[in-house]
């Protein structure tokens, strides 16, 4: 009995916070174009003068600018404009010009009001109705400051609500994790900061649910879920998940309440089913939605899309072949080790052995605790899910290792956070 009315106020929460997402992006439509031209015009040019995927002086890849996702979503929010808004953020559409340039065709599009002639619908860009929102008070510069303030905003809270508790050592190795990702990165496209604001945006309340029970702490899950596949643009969707869990294991090994390991599994895999759920159940919810309101099957589409970032042909030194599992891991680590390509396997082997060289030696001479605390396995397999990921969508994370290698935060934050475990003796209360 109890666990029925969980399942419905589970789907109570995502069916009411996925239909207010939704009368969102309707709201954000039926703003007139011409309120929000002049935004459009000046990020049109900008994005002329830009290359798709503009490399820094180093030509490091953690250092591209990926301009073209931003360019398909800004080109997206500008035609939500047209036609009956409850249908338009649905069925979502770009112009490109006959050149096959992205940024010329949002040119034409804003200028000379091209009509969209691209469908691409099976995301729900909730991410371009705010930058069609936003371009009410600037253009796309100043909606990529906006979002990465906003990021700053969130993780100064997070690392807050730790420090407050006392866990600053918690603190430190989150801030390690994301300065090892280029943290200030994310600041170079729009495409890049969605999952991580949704990640910093909840963590808060994932560490209030934690301590209230199993149900609270599944409805944030599912919330995240939501969230995540609403706003993000498949890039390092993880992170919205693994980093609060991460916290919430660390924090309940150093107030030694973190129960039994059938107890631990428990949460861990309650969590990851609810995020699970309710991500894969909001893209569902946009096909099935996209393909009853234009009568054309939009599942198979989204489907063969699936299948091709699961094992579609890459090009690796000139040569044609399938992007397998260790491939797509290795080039997000060549990428999160300072790589100029994606095929620099040499180094960036060096360098994860010396990290785990370095961490093992600090582990040897400062531990505490004589045995592994218990909690030492369930961060690893946390910090090990990303690989999980790198391995289904083998072709995905190989081709754009150049952001989605942004989701070893999660793995740096497992591996740091098991260590302080077993260095530091357990103390303090985290604040309800």
């Amino acid at each position: 009995m109890k666990q029925g009315r969980h399942i419905i106020g589970y789907t109570v929460v995502f069916t009411g916070l996925l239909f207010a997402l939704y009368l969102m992006m309707v709201l954000f439509a039926t703003l007139p174009n011409a309120a929000i031209q002049n935004n459009m015009r000046s990020s049109a040019k900008y994005f002329i003068n830009a290359d798709s995927y503009a490399f820094s002086e180093d030509g490091l890849f953690r250092n591209i600018t990926d301009n073209y996702a931003d360019q398909i979503w800004t080109n997206i929010g500008w035609h939500m404009g047209y036609g009956n808004p409850f249908v338009s953020v649905l069925d979502t559409k770009y112009y490109d010009s006959d050149q096959h340039d992205t940024a010329v065709g949002l040119h034409l599009a804003v200028t000379q009001e091209q009509e969209a002639n691209v469908k691409y619908s099976r995301y729900w860009h909730g991410t371009a109705s705010v930058i069609r929102f936003l371009h009410l008070f600037t253009n796309i510069r100043g909606i990529k400051r906006i979002g990465m303030l906003c990021l700053v905003l969130l993780i100064v809270k997070t690392l807050r609500v730790l420090c407050r508790s006392g866990y600053w050592d918690l603190s430190l190795c989150l801030l390690v994790s994301l300065f090892g990702i280029q943290i200030g990165n994310l600041r170079l496209s729009a495409e890049y900061l969605p999952s991580f604001l949704v990640c910093f945006g909840l963590c808060p309340a994932f560490l209030r649910a934690e301590k209230k029970g199993d149900f609270h702490l599944n409805t944030v899950a599912i919330v995240s879920g939501t969230l995540t596949a609403f706003f993000d643009f498949l890039t390092t969707e993880t992170v919205a998940i693994l980093i609060p869990l991460i916290l919430i294991v660390a924090v309940r090994s150093k107030e030694c309440r973190l129960g039994s390991p059938r107890q631990v599994l428990r949460m861990l895999l309650g969590c990851g089913i609810c995020w699970l759920a309710a991500y894969v159940g909001t893209f569902s919810v946009k096909w099935i939605a996209v393909s009853v309101t234009t009568g054309e099957n939009h599942i198979l589409a989204a489907l063969d899309s699936f299948g091709n970032r699961v094992n579609g042909v890459i090009t690796v030194e000139e040569t044609m072949r399938y992007a397998g599992p260790l491939m797509a891991i290795g080039a997000n680590f060549s990428v999160l080790f300072e790589g100029n390509g994606l095929t620099e396997f040499r180094q960036a082997t060096a360098h994860l052995t010396a990290f785990m060289l370095a961490g093992f030696l600090i582990y040897r001479l400062y531990r505490v605790r004589k045995k592994r605390h218990p909690g030492t396995g369930f961060l690893l397999f946390l910090g090990g899910v990303v690989f999980l990921r790198f391995g289904i969508l083998a072709n995905h994370s190989y081709m754009h290792a150049f952001f989605t290698y942004r989701a070893l935060a999660s793995t740096i934050l497992a591996v740091l956070s098991a260590m302080v475990i077993n260095l530091q003796q357990n103390r303090g209360r985290l604040e309800s």
